[in-house]
């Protein structure tokens, strides 16, 4: 099921009422398939550091979790990491777009 919403453009990015993001909900309650598809999704906007209205990250929601099927961490793990590779491309792609934006200041002042 997952696969197709992703496959339709489901948005990754938006919470829900309880300020929990998709890597919350994959935390507390997805099984290791779930996590290993969302691993493999381009998880655009998601970050690492959102919390839930408990005050949670996902990371701390997963180590909560009572019981965990077998393989389940290294594939929380996994996708933790993809995440946070994409969070690191998204400030790389900023810092460039702010470097630009300051050559062009720098080429064309502004004037007063």
């Amino acid at each position: 099921m997952v696969e197709v919403l992703l496959r339709h453009g489901t948005k990754v990015d938006n919470a829900n009422n309880y300020d929990q993001t998709v890597l919350h909900i994959a935390a507390n309650w997805a099984n290791v398939r779930t996590v290993e598809v969302l691993a493999e999704a381009h998880l655009e906007g998601l970050s690492t550091e959102s919390r839930d209205c408990k005050g949670r990250t996902a990371w701390e929601v997963f180590e909560a979790r009572a019981t965990r099927p077998d393989g389940f961490d290294g594939a929380f793990g996994k996708l933790i990491d993809h995440v946070k590779r994409l969070e690191a491309a998204r400030e790389i792609d900023a810092d460039e777009k702010d470097v630009f934006a300051d050559a062009v200041e720098m080429h064309n002042p502004v004037e007063s």
